[in-house]
């Protein structure tokens, strides 16, 4: 019976400490900082990671133990949890104990990341279905995994792409992609009083690697390939049959926009050049293209969007 009584007061004991804990802990803010500036950080807790890996939440808080938590901007660490696209919602907190260290708390609310998207059409040009299967906390990793499965009147169509913003746990990120499509494509040609029709199979790939150049501002390097053939007899037409492209490039990405549990707001623009290397007798090309947008808060929480496109090139982009 004492043996019962003391696994009980023990239990007992851990509840109450747990919860003069959570009433001792307090919000962290920039008051906080000024009044424990001298503070070091003994232990940092996360809360509401689910499905994602702890190493994910400390990459995006860049907060470690020994630091002292003057170097620790609240606004920043919650800015880099909403923008990793896995969170809708976060909060820091942070206790003093008595050896006059601090131990934070980083309570994060996953969103949904597994999404399924059926789609189809139907018109005089045909008619598709298909899925997409999109992951984008893949393994709660925070990485993007999708695949797209197509079938129309012209054929069946596959795409795979992967894209992980923090390569090797660096700051470098990685997107690739492959696909291909069997008749997807149908071109028609008109030669003198001659009218012919040609379906394509193609096959498709890039990659881009990222880097932060200066806060908010994000270098890319892009390369893709293109191999595409007709599946009839348009050479006899005097029409090429084969295409085959090399497309090397760099994007530039400007994004300072703020996340709140509702919406993105503020400013991004991107600008893009490819130069196409052809092959098989095929001219090469150029093609450039800027997209900016600013998103505006408004009355009652509404939201304004105003954007600008601008392309150029001498194939289509």
């Amino acid at each position: 019976m004492s043996k019962h009584r003391s696994i009980a007061t023990v239990a007992l004991a851990a509840i109450l400490s747990l919860f003069s804990s959570a009433l001792a802990a307090e919000e962290f803010t920039e008051a906080f900082k000024a009044d424990h500036g001298d503070a070091r950080v003994a232990r940092v807790v996360y809360l509401g990671n689910a499905r994602t890996q702890r190493s994910v939440l400390e990459d995006l808080t860049g907060i470690k133990e020994g630091m002292p938590i003057s170097e620790i901007d609240p606004d920043k660490v919650s800015q880099s949890i909403l923008k990793a696209g896995i969170f809708s919602e976060t909060g820091l907190s942070v206790e003093i104990d008595e050896t006059g260290d601090a131990i934070m708390t980083v309570k994060v609310k996953e969103k949904w990341t597994f999404i399924p998207v059926p789609s189809g059409s139907y018109g005089s040009g045909g008619w598709s279905a298909g899925i997409a299967l999109v992951e984008y906390n893949f393994l709660g990793l925070r990485k993007s995994a999708v695949f797209t499965g197509k079938w129309s009147n012209l054929g069946p169509s596959v795409m795979i792409a992967y894209m992980d913003p923090t390569l090797f746990r660096t700051k470098a990120g990685l997107s690739t992609y492959v696909s291909y499509a069997n008749s997807s494509a149908e071109a028609s040609f008109m030669a003198g009083s001659t009218y012919a029709s040609f379906k394509y199979e193609s096959a498709k790939g890039g990659l881009a690697l990222a880097y932060p150049l200066a806060a908010g501002l994000k270098g890319q390097a892009i390369a893709g390939a293109l191999y595409r053939r007709s599946k009839d007899d348009a050479e006899s037409y005097g029409f090429q049959a084969e295409d085959c492209v090399f497309t090397p490039g760099f994007e530039l990405d400007y994004d300072t926009q703020r996340v709140s549990s509702y919406h993105k707001s503020g400013p991004t623009a991107n600008f893009a050049y490819k130069h196409g290397f052809s092959f098989l007798d095929l001219p090469s090309y150029d093609g450039a293209k800027l997209d900016a947008e600013i998103l505006l808060d408004t009355f009652c929480d509404g939201i304004a969007d105003l954007g600008l496109t601008c392309q150029w090139g001498t194939q289509a982009f």
